[in-house]
């Protein structure tokens, strides 16, 4: 009987225990940050995404007015854009049944106050393409006539431009993340993160998991993951965005 009681009591310890699962990358933030990275890493590595919302993509992700443009970057994001473009533009067999990118031209105003600021940029941009073009006021309104000539004195044309998909291809970074192994918890917020043997152990809401790498997807809390992490703060600030939508006047087009 003794024999008995301690195997019995050996089985309840064990079942009792909270394994964590290993993995080699775990990437804290679930949005398009998160996903796209999840998306090129799942094939080749044992990606984990962890998530502290309800739902991915609540955030900058799910409220995002996007716009694809080769301009008005710094040289790194100009790199990292021209990149992107093949991807998002003739995405591969299976990643979107829906088109990425929508054109849509841009026309760059600037009133008297801020025509020098204006004049900078297309002298700036000027330097690395044919592109752009100056338009009189005239031409401006003949293109958008919606706009108000007595407030710009100065503009140009800028015809590469384009509206992303935001939600189609969010959707398709989940997608093939998922369908190359990719585990992602949603209500899954950090709550400590500790590194022993070689490894992080994450306690988030959604349970303890171990990776051999952690990267911060956390938007605009990405320096509170950070310091969770025992890295020093970067001093990011978040800002908002502001786009409007209006409705154009009756029998108003653009050309």
């Amino acid at each position: 009987m003794q024999t008995i009681r301690a195997a019995f009591f050996l089985v309840k310890v064990c079942v009792g225990i909270s394994v964590s699962e290993t993995f080699d990358v775990a990437i804290i933030g679930g949005g398009i940050a998160g996903f796209s990275l999840a998306h090129f890493l799942a094939p080749h590595k044992r990606v984990l995404i962890l998530e502290r919302e309800d739902a991915f993509g609540y955030h900058a992700t799910g409220r995002s007015a996007a716009e694809f443009s080769f301009r008005f970057h710094t040289p790194l994001v100009g790199k990292l854009a021209a990149l992107s473009f093949q991807l998002l533009n003739a995405p591969p067999s299976g990643f979107s049944e829906t088109p990425l990118l929508n054109r849509r031209e841009m026309l760059l105003i600037a009133s008297e106050e801020k025509r020098n600021r204006l004049d900078e940029m297309f002298e700036t941009e000027s330097r690395n393409t044919d592109r752009l073009t100056r338009l009189t006021l005239d031409e401006a309104l003949t293109r958008a006539p919606i706009l108000n000539p007595e407030f710009f004195t100065s503009v140009f044309h800028d015809p590469d431009c384009w509206d992303i998909e935001v939600e189609s291809l969010f959707q398709a970074y989940q997608r093939s993340a998922k369908r190359a192994g990719a585990i992602a918890h949603r209500k899954a917020g950090l709550i400590s993160a500790t590194r022993t043997h070689g490894l992080w152990n994450l306690e988030t809401a959604a349970g303890t998991f171990s990776a051999q790498s952690v990267v911060i997807a956390s938007g605009a809390w990405a320096d509170e993951t950070a310091a969770l992490l025992g890295a020093e703060p970067l001093g990011l600030t978040p800002f908002n965005r502001t786009v409007i939508n209006v409705d154009l006047p009756a029998g108003t087009t653009f050309s």
